[in-house]
């Protein structure tokens, strides 16, 4: 028996033509798609001699307000482009490929080795962030106020050297160098776990100078408004969410569009708490210290630039003293128990609509099917099976009564 003959055998048409018509649409899609030419930043040549720590000179591209304005006493320039490739670190790990600007310290790319872009092209992983002329979506993140190196002018970082690849199961850490001409030094530090979509970036000070350090830290999620590459632009059906969201005490879950961050800009005192950037399938979120109380925002810029971000307490360093902070930053698929663990709320990113009290619990019941079986598409067979099973004395008796109405 083939598996059409056992899907009509068991009163699963229905689903049948579903799939059928989803396998159909999908190949159409396939054939009549232009392709997309991207030009990766990880693909371009990162090998070269490499920048000391020091300041830089760039020209201004409307940077006062794509950083967090309240705690700015200065204006910090951005790079107009991304065109010295010897400035940029590539980072591999077994799901992820990173590309980390060494102006800020900034991601600028993540690249899911899991999810390819396209069916048709199962080396080419789908890239989630990305700076160049399809889109700007990069993570942020850095030191402001009175004497943070990041107030003026974005920090320009010294490091090793520009290729990193994990060595498998065991976890790989960047160090970014920086010292300032009143002898204070900072690293900032990226560390990865195998496995995980989750990158914890911190920074360790070392106030060697004579006068107290005093800075703010700040993440944030810079992106334009273009529809993701996975966006199915064919016009049928509802169109996934696309924008910021956060969680606040009255909110566990609370979203943007880019016309609301536009519109009417949020602002809120959030202890621990999260901000990310959700399309259909992946998410992005900075996830600050949880018992700390940080400054959350949800704007756009006079460029149009969407910014979700947030500030954490000042830090102060006496001379001689030294201090720690950071944050986690994700970039990956929205696999709500992962998310789950990152921080409260953080799960609810995946979607499921109002019937959400139904899809949960059949989302965990074909998780487990799949932990036994391996394999998705048997997964979802039994699960149906289940689902079919359930509710077959719910299904006779409406049967025998349409029969008997007859």
């Amino acid at each position: 028996m083939n598996l059409q003959e056992w899907v009509l055998q068991h009163n699963l048409l229905p689903i049948h033509h579903t799939l059928l018509l989803l396998v159909e649409w999908t190949a159409f899609r396939a054939e009549n798609q232009e392709p997309i030419e991207r030009q990766r930043l990880s693909k371009t040549s990162l090998e070269g001699s490499l920048p000391t720590g020091g300041t830089i000179e760039l020209s201004d591209q409307n940077a006062a307000d794509e950083l967090p304005s309240a705690t700015l006493e200065n204006t910090p320039q951005q790079p107009t482009e991304a065109s010295d490739s010897s400035r940029f670190v590539s980072v591999k790990t077994d799901v992820l490929e990173v590309v980390i600007d060494l102006v800020g310290g900034d991601v600028v790319e993540t690249a899911l080795l899991a999810y390819p872009e396209n069916i048709e092209t199962p080396n080419i992983p789908f890239v989630l962030l990305e700076q160049g002329t399809q889109r700007t979506y990069t993570a942020q993140s850095g030191l402001v106020g009175p004497d943070g190196i990041d107030s003026e002018s974005r920090a320009l970082f010294a490091v090793a050297k520009n290729r990193y690849e994990m060595t498998p199961n065991t976890p790989l850490e960047i160090a970014l160098l920086f010292e300032t001409i009143d002898s204070v030094v900072v690293t900032k530090r990226f560390a990865f776990e195998p496995g995980s979509y989750a990158i914890d970036v911190s920074y360790d000070i070392e106030n060697n100078g004579e006068n107290t350090w005093r800075a703010v830290p700040f993440a944030q999620i810079k992106r334009d408004s273009t529809a993701p590459p996975d966006a199915d632009t064919s016009g049928f059906g509802m169109q996934p969410f696309l924008g910021a969201a956060t969680t606040t005490a009255e909110d566990r879950f609370k979203k943007f569009t880019f016309n609301d961050m536009a519109d009417d800009p949020w602002k809120a005192q959030v202890i621990g708490g999260w901000i990310a950037m959700i399309q259909h399938y992946f998410v992005s979120a900075w996830v600050p210290n949880k018992d700390d109380t940080h400054s959350y925002s949800a704007r756009q810029t006079n460029s149009g630039l969407n910014i979700a971000g947030f500030t954490s307490p000042k830090l102060e360093l006496d001379p001689g003293q030294s201090g720690s902070v950071g944050a986690r930053f994700y970039a990956g698929p929205k696999d709500q128990y992962s998310l789950e663990a990152i921080s409260p709320y953080l799960e609810l990113s995946v979607d499921y609509g109002w019937l959400w009290w139904i899809a949960q619990p059949l989302f965990w019941l074909l998780t487990k099917i799949h932990s036994f079986v391996g394999n998705w598409g048997v997964a979802i067979i039994l699960l149906t099976v289940l689902v079919k099973g359930a509710f077959f004395k719910l299904s006779a008796t409406s049967l025998g009564l349409n029969i008997m109405a007859v």
